[in-house]
């Protein structure tokens, strides 16, 4: 796993684009599949050699060869975009916790500005 922080740290500090998708895809698709991975432990459980089939999975992922996360991603981001979303922030929205939190992430966002000038 260091190597792929290492990778997405290297991409970030040279503001690499396309390389900041890559790896942002395959951040979300790894903490997705670790979801799955915690929700389905009972069935996982009796796959032979499931620590081998994730890796292989994990490296068909994030693979410059395969890009198997661009291929999976190109297929559910749109879907995400256009039926859950708005979902997910209109709930965000209902909840005064998540409205102070995001309150003070702006302000903190504001106080760096003025920080630095």
């Amino acid at each position: 796993l260091s190597p792929v922080c290492l990778g997405s740290l290297r991409r970030a500090a040279k503001n690499d684009q396309e390389g900041i998708k890559i790896c942002l895809n395959y951040w979300v698709l790894y903490a997705v599949f670790s979801v799955l991975e915690i929700v389905l432990c009972p069935v996982i459980y009796f796959i032979p050699l499931w620590s081998i089939c994730k890796s292989c999975i994990m490296l068909w992922l994030y693979s410059p060869l395969t890009q198997g996360g661009a291929k999976i991603m190109a297929y559910a981001g749109p879907l995400f975009k256009s039926q859950v979303e708005e979902r997910i922030d209109r709930l965000i929205g209902r909840v005064p916790v998540f409205n102070r939190l995001l309150l003070f992430k702006d302000l903190a966002t504001v106080a760096s500005h003025v920080r630095s000038e």
